[in-house]
């Protein structure tokens, strides 16, 4: 709030913006800095870059479990993991995440992979529930009858909204059956030809 009429934060306002890094916060934001403040710009561009530095240092040394994980795991914890492990050794694009409530996209959000995350859904509830997960971009899909319709489909979706071009190679989870709630099982390395 002191950049309502002040130019740069407080010490406080830096320490509570980093610490919502380490907490993984999936957003933080402004409401008087913006609304009412002398500089509305000014102040998200600081706190853009207090995020920026701060997931640097945070990601570091961030493990692929945390120890809550351990005493939750299951099958889409460890596709969320194995996502993480693949994106970074792998040669990969981007990471696609079919779901119909939500739940495995905010796992792998939870790993903070360093490519971005296009989680499709036919819910459009699902859709604005994961607009705020950190590193999410969900996309409005029709429902599909199988595996290969959906790869298909999806691939064509991503070439057609410009997300990916041919050539590209994505990271796919999802669930067989196809459109199950909860039934995440499947992870699979496409490339977009």
């Amino acid at each position: 709030e002191s950049m309502i009429d002040n130019p740069q934060p407080t010490r406080a306002e830096v320490n509570d913006v980093a610490t919502a890094v380490y907490e993984s916060a999936d957003a933080v934001m402004l409401s008087g800095e913006t609304s009412i403040g002398k500089y509305p710009v000014d102040s998200v561009n600081i706190m853009k870059n207090i995020i920026i530095e701060t997931e640097k240092e945070a990601l570091k040394g961030k493990s692929n479990f945390n120890k809550s994980d351990e005493l939750t795991s299951n099958i889409r914890f460890a596709i969320g993991a194995s996502v993480k492990v693949i994106s970074k050794y792998l040669t990969v694009d981007a990471i696609v995440v079919m779901t119909e409530s939500g739940s495995t996209a905010r796992i792998v959000s939870h790993y903070r992979p360093n490519k971005k995350i296009f989680a499709l859904t036919p819910h459009k509830h699902t859709c604005n529930k994961l607009s705020m997960v950190w590193g999410v971009y969900p996309i409005l899909t029709e429902k599909f009858k199988s595996t290969d319709e959906m790869i298909e489909k999806t691939e064509k979706l991503l070439l057609r909204k410009k997300l990916l071009s041919k050539g590209d190679t994505f990271v796919l989870t999802s669930g067989a059956p196809v459109g199950v709630s909860g039934n995440t099982n499947m992870l699979t390395i496409h490339k977009i030809t």
